[in-house]
């Protein structure tokens, strides 16, 4: 019995093809048959649309349930994000739209996509109801929010979804107070992000990370704050975490430099 050349077993092809990079796809899915179905997978697993104007690729209409990663970027082209919503991806696992303004019909279409276990997005305008929504993200574990802005309902609501993330990120929040958020226990969280914050939300930051005990890494970028600085190495001294391995805090000056504070 003729043995196959190890490059003509699907298996064995679908492997290499998992480390070729993005560029070279392309070009391996022209050797044969069995490359094409080996290599066409991966070729569509990662989709960046970030381009104006009105135009998808034609062909993307037809691998839509191959679609793992999804960022987008239609800011400037309306013609563009309304092709894009006629479109669901069943398997989508990484939803990245932090650039884009979601209006009404797009908040409908990211709700669409409960498969997602990561997801960036602008928070601008967002009400309580898109983020109790969100509860029905059973697999979400990561969340990434520009521009966050909590102050009624929204408090509360935001921070009970956060109760079952694993990462958290938050760039330029605004909160105009905690709400119950210090009576809720965040078990999963392991890694924590703040950018640019005003000073209630540094008041609120060291309590919140107190009802963090599986952290392992934060990282904060604001406004230079000995206090601040104190209060998390006063929690760090009394072993808060002790799964902690990393704590970066970059503090700036308004109008001055950039310094930095590592605690170890």
């Amino acid at each position: 019995m003729q043995s196959a050349h190890p490059l003509e077993i699907p298996e064995i092809v679908s492997y290499v093809a998992s480390y070729v990079r993005k560029r070279n796809l392309t070009t391996c899915a022209l050797v044969s048959k069995t490359w094409y179905q080996a290599f066409n997978p991966f070729i569509w697993h990662d989709i960046n649309c970030e381009f104006e104007g009105p135009y998808l690729p034609e062909a993307l209409h037809r691998h839509t349930q191959l679609v793992r990663t999804l960022k987008a970027d239609y800011s400037s082209g309306k013609e563009g994000r309304k092709k894009l919503l006629d479109l669901r991806f069943p398997n989508l696992v990484s939803l990245d739209l932090s650039i884009i303004l979601l209006h009404e019909d797009m908040k409908e279409w990211v709700l669409d996509h409960s498969s997602v276990t990561h997801l960036n997005l602008n928070a601008s305008d967002l009400n309580p109801v898109f983020w109790s929504t969100l509860f029905g993200f059973r697999h979400l574990k990561n969340l990434t929010v520009w521009r966050l802005e909590l102050s009624g309902k929204d408090v509360d609501t935001f921070w009970q979804l956060c109760t079952h993330l694993e990462r958290l990120e938050v760039f330029f929040p605004k909160i105009s107070y905690p709400g119950n958020t210090l009576s809720m226990e965040f078990l999963s969280i392991k890694e924590f992000k703040l950018c640019y914050f005003n000073h209630k939300v540094e008041d609120f930051i060291p309590k919140f990370l107190q009802r963090c005990p599986s952290l392992t890494s934060f990282w904060v970028y604001g406004k230079d704050s000995p206090e601040f600085i104190s209060s998390i190495s006063e929690l760090v001294a009394a072993r808060t975490w002790p799964h902690l391995h990393s704590i970066t805090i970059m503090a700036c000056k308004i109008a001055s430099d950039t310094r930095s504070k590592i605690i170890r």
